[in-house]
């Protein structure tokens, strides 16, 4: 299975330092251009730009059609419209935590998965033992969440 990744959740994880999570899970990464370009060039010197640029695992991939072609909704930004349309080339699993992306993903019939998700999958194989400190650390470093769903995650997972 392939993943392609929106920007938010590898600045997420980078923030929290848990990108070893993400590669446990995913193995390896697609990221468009838009998405290099957003977290290593505009977001030099931030959580995520070096890791995103020097890690082998995260690998950048140009698209082969436009995004256009997808007729997605004008509100997206760009590196949310090239990681829909390449994870749409590659029949990949879209990881994403934007709410208008992820629906336009889904319309198009795409799987996705966010940052709960990767941490669910993780805990599934055993590469984590609990959430609970990894969702902590990721809502400690700018990742948001209503505390509803928070609880209702840890809840899901046994850790409430």
């Amino acid at each position: 299975m392939m993943f392609v990744a929106d920007s938010g959740p590898l600045i997420s994880f980078a923030r929290a330092n848990r990108l070893a999570i993400m590669r446990d899970v995913v193995g390896a990464l697609w990221i468009p251009d838009a998405v290099y370009h957003e977290v290593v060039i505009v977001g030099a010197g931030m959580p995520g730009a070096e890791e995103v640029s020097r890690e082998d695992w995260i690998k950048r991939r140009a698209l082969t059609r436009p995004p256009t072609a997808l007729h997605l909704p004008g509100t997206l930004g760009e590196g949310e419209r090239e990681a829909i349309a390449l994870a749409h080339e590659l029949s990949a699993v879209l990881i994403v935590d934007d709410a208008d992306a992820r629906d336009a993903a889904l319309r198009l019939q795409m799987p996705v998965l966010g940052s709960l998700g990767l941490l669910r999958e993780g805990k599934l194989r055993g590469i984590i033992p609990a959430v609970k400190p990894h969702l902590d650390a990721l809502r400690q470093h700018e990742f948001r969440l209503s505390s509803l769903l928070y609880q209702t995650f840890l809840e899901a997972m046994n850790e409430a």
